[in-house]
């Protein structure tokens, strides 16, 4: 089990552009050896690049940010360092390197793949609650901070309806790799089922509160059912039920001229993936 998600172990991120890190602690300290400012050096830094960021003036690319830690006899803590997209983006844009995988950041993976996108003319992580889902805002809202160290703004769309926006490029971007950006592309990542427990338990929850809904079968029994345009993702939510010890299936919905699915209208003719979980009470 995986308590922690250490993004900089992720090939997925590391290939990203202008991804750069903010220095804390050992880090810095690490920045006066000689061994490493040769490194940084022959890596093609200047010296006015080591002035600025041995004083944490701006942040360092994450290229030379592996130089320093490769080539320093001092032991980084990565749980220290934070990430941010660009060098001169704001630092309540920065999210931690290290990322605690709890019931906050469950409960935000959750709603995110419910009702969140990724824009892909702006880069940022959105989370939408329609009407009566608003009472969640603050919740998700809190999530966000604590999991990420941010500060999200919320705002009122389409008259009566709330949109919290996380301001964070470099955590879009995250998503955007780990989770999908859109209704059809959202995925679940094969580490999902060693995370732990809580971390899914919030995951399946909100992704219910937020595209899911409830039949009562009989007295007592109720069946509950979710549907995505991903079969991606609804293959990735049977596992994590699965591991939860719940049975699920999945059951396509193929609407030629389009129809209503969970008491909503939909236009696509692409195929829906229905998540079935009977005998619930």
């Amino acid at each position: 089990i995986m308590s922690v998600l250490d993004l900089l172990e992720l090939q997925e991120i590391r290939k990203l552009p202008k991804v750069y890190v903010e220095l804390r602690g050992e880090a810095l300290s690490a920045l006066n050896a000689e061994e490493v400012r040769r490194g940084l050096y022959r890596a093609g830094y200047s010296c006015y690049n080591l002035y600025d960021w041995s004083r944490g003036r701006g942040a360092m690319p994450l290229s030379a940010y592996f130089v320093v830690e490769e080539l320093s006899n001092t032991k980084i803590f990565r749980e220290r360092l934070r990430l941010r997209y660009g060098p001169k983006s704001k630092s309540y844009n920065s999210i931690p390197a290290r990322l605690s995988l709890d019931e906050d950041f469950g409960a935000v993976v959750g709603w995110y793949l419910a009702e969140g996108c990724i824009p892909m003319r702006r880069k940022t992580l959105l989370l939408y609650f329609g009407r009566p889902k608003e009472m969640y805002v603050g919740h998700l809202y809190r999530s966000l901070e604590k999991a990420f160290g941010i500060l999200p703004k919320t705002y009122k769309y389409k008259k009566e309806n709330m949109c919290i926006d996380a301001q964070s490029k470099i955590l879009a971007l995250v998503f955007e790799k780990l989770f999908g950006s859109n209704s059809y592309n959202k995925k679940l990542p094969e580490f999902i089922l060693q995370t732990p427990e809580p971390f899914r338990k919030a995951l399946i929850r909100w992704y219910w509160l937020g595209d899911g809904t409830s039949i009562k079968r009989g007295k007592n029994a109720l069946n509950y059912s979710a549907s995505t345009s991903s079969k991606d993702l609804a293959q990735g939510l049977i596992w994590v039920l699965k591991s939860l010890g719940i049975d699920a299936s999945i059951y396509v919905v193929r609407e030629e001229n389009g129809g209503i699915i969970n008491g909503r209208r939909i236009s696509s003719k692409s195929p829906h993936y229905t998540i079935r979980i009977a005998g619930g009470s």
